[in-house]
């Protein structure tokens, strides 16, 4: 069996936003039981990230990769992804996890279509209905249980981290050096995290365990060091709402992983939403249109 160019890229794409998706299920893991507090974990990911792909770097004989890197860019993408680690933390103590990953992500394809539109992307029509009915199946799938409102300064901090990461894998349609750019970007961001952790308003202790040191490791090591660096090699290779509509998936990745981890119940509301958005997805990637694959 063989691929076409068109269906190999798509693969890689789902295979890093699979990837992303592990990040999402060690940080439920490590928050569920409390083994970490959101601040200590960001920063230690950051930190962590930043070493390992150095310490790759430099084995492989790369490191003179950081030298020629575009500061301008650097800057940017160092930034977009602070915010992005930062509010989410800020976020996740105060918004029900399903209200918080349909906000994170519907606003990641309206900033990520409006950046498509905005560098004159072709946008067929298929991509922006399926990116629609993907987000419908998203909402069957998310939508939070009860009448209880979110809290609006938590939905302000998760539409700010969605803007941050949609930025960062903008930015990253202009990286040469994925891994390098990727180190590069984590070691700035961690100061820049620090300080904008030290100015928000906070009301949780400090919680530092060896658990939850373990999995912020992980987290940043793996599946946020190599996983970023992945998706920072294709995306200059794939259509920035291509790349937006694929994130849908990382939800349901996310609750997939924790039904294997966590032991959370498999249910048809979930089945059903999967299905829907699934289809979107593809829809959006032309597999169900006539001629378009």
């Amino acid at each position: 069996m063989s691929f076409s160019g068109k269906e190999m890229s798509n693969w890689q794409v789902f295979l890093a936003v699979a990837i992303l998706a592990w990040n999402s299920v060690i940080a439920r893991l490590a928050f569920v039981e409390q083994t970490i507090d959101p601040g200590s974990f960001a920063l230690i990911r950051l930190a962590s990230g930043a070493f390992a792909l150095w310490l790759i770097l430099l084995l492989l004989g790369r490191a003179g990769q950081f030298r020629v890197l575009d500061i301008s860019a650097t800057v940017k993408s160092a930034v977009a992804i602070s915010v992005y680690m930062v509010f989410f933390a800020f976020a996740h103590t105060r918004l029900d996890a399903g209200a918080g990953a349909l906000i994170q992500f519907a606003v990641v394809q309206v900033v990520m279509f409006g950046a498509a539109f905005f560098v004159g992307e072709t946008i067929p029509k298929t991509r922006s209905i399926g990116a629609f009915i993907a987000l419908i199946g998203l909402a069957v799938m998310l939508w939070p249980k009860g009448a209880n409102a979110p809290e609006m300064t938590a939905v302000m901090a998760m539409i700010a981290a969605a803007s941050g990461w949609a930025m960062y894998s903008f930015y990253g349609r202009q990286t040469r050096y994925s891994m390098a750019s990727t180190g590069a970007n984590f070691a700035l961001a961690l100061p820049v995290s620090l300080v904008m952790l030290l100015i928000l308003p906070h009301d949780g202790p400090v919680v530092l365990t060896e658990k939850g040191i373990v999995l912020a490791l992980l987290s940043g090591a793996v599946t946020s060091g190599l996983s970023y660096s992945y998706w920072y090699s294709i995306l200059p290779r794939t259509k920035t709402s291509i790349a937006g509509v694929a994130q849908l998936l990382i939800p349901a990745i996310t609750m997939l992983g924790g039904m294997v981890i966590l032991d959370e119940v498999l249910t048809m509301r979930f089945l059903v939403s999967l299905i829907i958005l699934v289809f979107g997805v593809g829809l959006s990637f032309g597999y169900f249109t006539p001629g378009k694959r």
